[in-house]
């Protein structure tokens, strides 16, 4: 299972679960996952069981500074545990999880579309 993953890190009444590129991952048969910094630790383990699963995740994160990254850091050991190839895209800016970040293997992009269209076994 290929896996991409709408992480929020915003007040909650900028939270919206209508991003463009869930529908576009979605299209190519990736199993979505939605959370923001607000979830409950049962959604996280959700999350986390579905990471656990995937051969491949994809995570777009969107975030403003200064916002508490909540039950999520559960989230992103997960995926640091996880032996899948994990890339990630970070639209705006947070400290916290720009460190956590740097300490991962993940591969950073400037736009998650690109691998779509470079990836021919997305559509698989």
């Amino acid at each position: 299972m290929k896996l991409f993953c709408h992480i929020q890190i915003k007040p909650m009444s900028e939270i919206s679960f209508t991003g463009t590129l869930n529908e576009l991952f979605r299209k190519e048969g990736y199993l979505i996952f939605e959370s923001d910094n607000h979830s409950d630790s049962y959604l996280m383990e959700q999350g986390k069981a579905l990471i656990d699963e995937a051969e491949q995740v994809i995570i777009h994160f969107e975030s403003l500074e200064n916002e508490s990254l909540g039950q999520l850091k559960m989230l992103l050991e997960a995926v640091r545990k996880s032996a899948a190839p994990s890339i990630y895209q970070l639209d705006g800016e947070h400290n916290q999880l720009e460190k956590m970040l740097k300490f991962m293997r993940w591969e950073k992009v400037d736009a998650l579309t690109d691998q779509l269209s470079s990836n021919p076994s997305a559509s698989k």
